[in-house]
């Protein structure tokens, strides 16, 4: 373990020798309200809290969530108290467990609440016919699940809620025992609060459509969205707009999966394509995939294999992982 990530952890409490989640910072994540411009007239308004090291946050002042436009205003705290002061961009303001508001002299002013704002698809049933790889009452992972790369050697992974996995450190990434072609996949999964790391130290693991194709996980809340960052497809597109919820809330993929089609010769008639839905919003549309992403342990043209997660050496949670498998038999 990274020695930044001990006081992260030093909150953590142990149980059968797995990390299980801290208590929740009643600050950070989605707040919502209303900005009165100095002509009276009152419009929505949102913000990011982010955690930044130690005592301190960054604030993203938006327009509305789950844009692609610029934030309004990014603030930084200083802590008085239990309260922090913001200030940043022209804006004044002060956060605190159950109040964010700030003032411009040209804007006007904001109050707002926080909120969460879980995904639709989140806790969705498998359909009829569906594979379900993780699920309530579940136990016995090998079953379902073995370490990708290693013959057929059981995973080490840990259950830590009902029907919960979570990535065990350095145990190796997993890849189910069944294997697919064209698919409806629906994972859901919970980054850890991380807040000494950054960048892709940061909650970092990823869903392998086919063992090939990776959709990136990570801590990137309040950040630009890119190609490396949650929702990403890693080194090939950036997703649409940054879905990504707060550390320690879960979240979803939907996705719809085209294998590629190969020829008598073996080599690609056509190349696989997906669909991503990330917390209900279409975030990749029926995009097509030339090559593996960067990580892939499968590098051939491949029309059925199984869906890994990774192990990048951080706990993330899994849970509610279920495959329609539509390809023909």
């Amino acid at each position: 373990m990274k020695r930044g990530r001990q006081t992260v952890w030093a909150m953590m409490c142990m149980a059968g020798g797995v990390m299980t989640a801290p208590a929740q910072d009643e600050i950070f994540g989605d707040w919502q309200g209303t900005l009165q411009r100095p002509s009276g007239e009152e419009v929505p308004v949102a913000a990011q809290v982010i955690p930044d090291g130690a005592d301190r946050y960054t604030v993203n002042l938006l327009h509305a969530f789950d844009q692609e436009d610029a934030p309004l205003a990014v603030l930084k705290s200083e802590a008085v108290g239990t309260r922090y002061t913001l200030q940043g961009d022209g804006w004044l303001g002060r956060l605190g467990q159950s109040r964010l508001v700030g003032r411009h002299q040209e804007s006007g002013r904001f109050w707002m609440e926080r909120v969460e704002r879980p995904s639709p698809t989140l806790g969705a049933p498998p359909p009829e016919g569906a594979v379900v790889l993780l699920g309530p009452g579940m136990t016995d992972l090998s079953q379902t699940w073995k370490v990708a790369g290693s013959g057929d050697r059981a995973p080490g992974w840990a259950m830590v809620e009902d029907g919960t996995m979570q990535v065990v450190p350095r145990a190796g990434s997993l890849i189910s025992r069944q294997e697919f072609g064209d698919a409806q996949i629906h994972v859901e999964f919970r980054i850890p609060l991380m807040t000494d790391e950054s960048g892709q130290g940061r909650g970092n693991s990823g869903v392998y459509i086919q063992d090939r194709y990776e959709i990136q996980i990570l801590d990137s809340y309040g950040l630009e969205g890119r190609d490396n960052e949650c929702g990403g497809i890693y080194q090939l597109a950036a997703p649409r707009v940054n879905m990504t919820r707060p550390p320690m809330q879960w979240q979803t993929y939907d996705i719809d999966f085209t294998a590629p089609r190969i020829d008598s010769d073996g080599s690609a008639a056509a190349n696989a394509r997906v669909t991503v839905r990330h917390n209900g919003v279409l975030i990749h549309d029926d995009l097509e995939l030339p090559q593996p992403t960067g990580s892939a342990r499968s590098k051939g043209i491949i029309g059925r294999a199984g869906l890994a997660l990774q192990d990048h050496g951080d706990p993330v949670a899994f849970r509610n992982i279920w495959v329609v498998d539509r390809s023909a038999p």
